[in-house]
Formats: structure tokens, sequence, C-alpha cells
């Protein structure tokens, strides 16, 4: 059986993204650049976004008190997706309850790779045990 996967078994770049994530607690990260499987924040274009409720007090999350914490499927998901793609750009990652709940990704591709990228894409935000698969007409 496969151990879950801890917050301290991520790399500096990915742990400074849940960070991020569980700060905002509600908003967006927009522009986010992806290079070489991790996530770069630091002197690119990417902008937070924090929604921010009047009408309620935020409560945060608990994970931001300690030091290591067992990562929830979403989180699992994100960094699944940073495995599969290379470079890319995510135009948007929605956060709530400080957790990336949904990403819009952007993705400079060539012909040849379209097919691959959608299957990839599919494969990362499917919940069915069988992975959905994208077929290249041409093969």
């Amino acid at each position: 059986m496969d151990r879950p996967l801890r917050f301290s078994q991520l790399s500096p770049k990915r742990k400074i993204l849940v960070r991020l994530c569980q700060s905002i607690n509600y908003g967006h990260i927009q522009n986010l650049k992806v290079e070489g499987h991790e996530p770069v924040l630091q002197g690119t274009s990417a902008i937070a976004t924090a929604d921010i409720r009047l009408d309620a007090e935020d409560s945060g999350r608990s994970e931001l008190e300690v030091d290591d914490f067992i990562l929830c499927e979403e989180v699992r998901r994100l960094i699944a997706l940073f495995d599969r793609i290379q470079n890319a750009t995510i135009s948007k990652i929605e956060v709530r309850a400080g957790l990336p709940r949904r990403i819009s990704l952007e993705h400079h591709i060539s012909e040849k790779k379209i097919w691959h990228y959608l299957s990839v894409v599919r494969q990362a935000g499917s919940r069915d045990p069988v992975r959905r698969t994208v077929v290249d007409p041409e093969k």
C-alpha cells in the first residue's frame, strides 16, 4: 500500500505554492508558470488575489500552523499535473477553503503534441477509476 504524500516530501517551490493557497484561503492565482515540472512564483507575472468576505470571519486553514501534514486529494492532483507537464502556464488556479479546486491551463503546443496533451489534461481531471484518453485519429 502506498504511503500518503506529505507536505514535507514536496520540493521547496511546491511547498511555497501550497502555503500560498492556504494563506489566500478564498481567491485565485493567475499566470503561474510551470518550468521543469515546478511552479515558478518569483520573478514572474503571477498574481495572487484573495476574496475577502466582509460579512463573516475568515478562519483560515489549520495546516498553516503546522510543519507537516498529509496532502489532500486536490493538492495531490495538482502535484500529479506538475509531474505530467514540463513547461506551461496555468492561467488561473481557483482557491477555495485554502485548497486548489480548479485550474485553467495554457500550454503552447505543436500539432504533434496536441493528442498527448489532451490525454494528459483529461487524465489529471478524471474522477473515473478508468482514465479517459484521447485517441489520435492519424494512428
